[in-house]
C-alpha cells in the first residue's frame, strides 16, 4: 500500500480505540515507517544499545544514518520530559534526527540544535491532517535520510516556526533593521514597524508549500536471460552520495551486484571487483592525497569492531592495503550498503568532496564472486 492508502487506514483503526503503546506500534506507527521505505530490517525495536538505554525503535541501526523514534501510546500527551528520553538515545549514539510519535502527534527534533529538548523542536504534525503529515513523513522516510535531503526539507518548517514570530513582533530588533532599510525605499517612507509587522503575518499566515527536494531516482537493475552478467548503465556512473541511494532503495537484488570502476577525482578509473575493493581505493586515496594521518576510530557495527586498524582484524592477515611502508586492514564483514555507508564517512573524516568519486556496477547472475580488488 502506499502513503496514501496506509494514512486512511491507520485513521480508521484509531476509531476503534487503541488501549497501549504496543497496538499503537503495531497498528498505525510500523505500517507508516513500512510505507515509508522502512522494511523490518531497517529498525531494530527495542534494542539495547550497549550503553543502558532501550530505544524503541533504531532505525537504519549503525549506519552514517541511524535515528531514532519514541513511542507512547495512542494519544498520551507528549511531553519535554519524553523528549528528553529519546535526545538521550542521539546524544549517546551522536545521531542528529529523532521522532517523538503517540500515534496520532508526530513531533520531530534536531539534536544538532544545541540547547534544551524545547529548543531541538522542529514541528508537530497530525496524521488527521493528511496533506501536512505526508510532507513530514517524506521528509523521514529512508529515501530522504539516506539521501541527506531531509535537512534541506525541515528549513521551511524552521523559518515558520522560529522566524514567523519574530518577523510578526514589532518591537523585535530585526522589525527595526528592516524599517531603516525599507524607508528608503521610494514609496515605502511612510511604513511603521507595525505595519511592517502586520504585513509578514498576512503573507505568513498560510502554511508554506512543500516541496520535495530531487534526488537522483536510479533505476533498479535491468533483469537479462540472455548472459550472466549485466552493467549498470553501462555508459554512465554513479556518485558515492548516488550509490548510498540506490542500495538504500535496491540493494543487492536480482543477482550478486558488485562496484565495476571506480573513479576518484582526476584519478584514472581503475577496475574492481568487490566492495571492499571500493573501500580499499577510498582508503587509498584519502592517504595518499590528502596529508593526513587515517582516523583509526571511524565507527564500525559487529561487536565494536574497526573498520580499519593498522593491525588485522578477525585475523584476516591479507586484507589490507600499505600507504607510505605501512600496513592498514580493513574489517572484511560488511554489506554493500555498509561499506557505502564507510567510504562516505571516510570522505566527511579527510575532507573529500563524495561527488568527485564514482562507481560503475556490474550483476553477476549466478556467479559467486570472490573478495578483491
Amino acid at each position: 500500500m502506499d502513503l496514501d492508502e496506509v494514512l486512511d487506514l491507520v485513521i480508521e483503526r484509531s476509531k476503534f480505540g487503541l488501549t497501549n503503546e504496543r497496538q499503537t506500534e503495531q497498528r498505525i506507527i510500523q505500517p507508516i515507517l513500512e510505507a515509508i521505505g522502512y522494511s523490518v530490517m531497517d529498525y531494530d525495536p527495542q534494542t539495547h544499545n550497549g550503553k543502558g538505554y532501550f530505544p524503541d525503535y533504531t532505525m537504519l541501526a549503525k549506519s552514517v544514518f541511524t535515528w531514532f523514534l519514541e513511542a507512547k501510546k495512542w494519544g498520551e500527551v507528549l511531553t519535554d520530559d519524553h523528549a528528553v528520553q529519546v535526545l538521550n538515545y542521539t546524544n549517546t549514539e551522536g545521531c542528529r534526527w529523532a521522532v517523538l510519535t503517540n500515534g496520532r502527534n508526530w513531533r520531530l527534533y534536531d539534536n544538532s540544535i544545541q540547547g534544551i529538548p524545547s529548543d531541538k523542536f522542529i514541528r508537530e504534525f497530525t496524521i488527521n491532517e493528511t496533506e501536512d503529515f505526508k510532507s513530514f513523513a517524506i521528509a523521514i522516510s529512508k529515501e530522504c535520510i539516506v539521501s541527506q535531503s531531509i535537512e534541506k526539507q525541515v528549513i521551511p518548517w524552521k523559518l515558520n516556526e522560529r522566524l514567523k514570530p519574530v518577523l510578526m513582533d514589532p518591537r523585535n530588533i530585526l522589525i527595526s533593521s528592516l524599517i531603516s532599510h525599507v524607508k528608503h525605499i521610494k514609496g515605502l517612507s511612510d511604513v511603521t514597524p507595525e505595519d511592517l509587522s502586520d504585513w509578514f503575518a498576512k503573507t505568513l499566515s498560510d502554511k508554506p508549500a512543500f516541496k520535495l527536494v530531487s534526488y537522483v531516482a536510479l533505476k533498479p537493475l535491468e533483469e537479462t536471460m540472455s548472459t550472466n552478467e549485466t552493467v549498470l548503465n553501462s555508459n554512465e556512473w554513479m556518485s558515492l552520495p548516488e550509490l548510498v541511494v540506490y542500495l538504500a532503495r535496491y540493494g543487492t537484488s536480482g543477482g550478486t551486484t558488485t562496484p565495476h570502476l571506480c573513479s576518484i577525482g582526476e584519478v584514472v578509473q581503475k577496475p574492481i571487483s568487490s566492495w571492499i575493493g571500493m573501500a580499499r581505493r577510498i582508503v587509498a586515496y584519502a592517504l595518499e592525497n590528502c596529508g593526513q594521518p587515517l582516523p583509526i576510530d571511524i565507527p564500525y557495527c559487529p561487536l565494536g569492531e574497526p573498520f580499519i586498524d593498522t593491525k588485522p582484524i578477525k585475523e584476516k592477515v591479507d586484507n589490507f592495503i600499505v600507504v607510505n611502508g605501512q600496513k592498514y586492514y580493513i574489517n572484511h564483514t560488511s554489506n554493500a550498503s555498509q561499506f557505502a555507508d564507510k567510504c562516505i564517512m571516510i570522505c566527511d573524516a579527510f575532507g573529500i568532496d563524495k561527488s568527485t568519486i564514482f562507481v560503475k556496477l556490474r550483476v553477476y547472475k549466478g556467479v559467486r564472486r570472490v573478495d578483491g580488488d
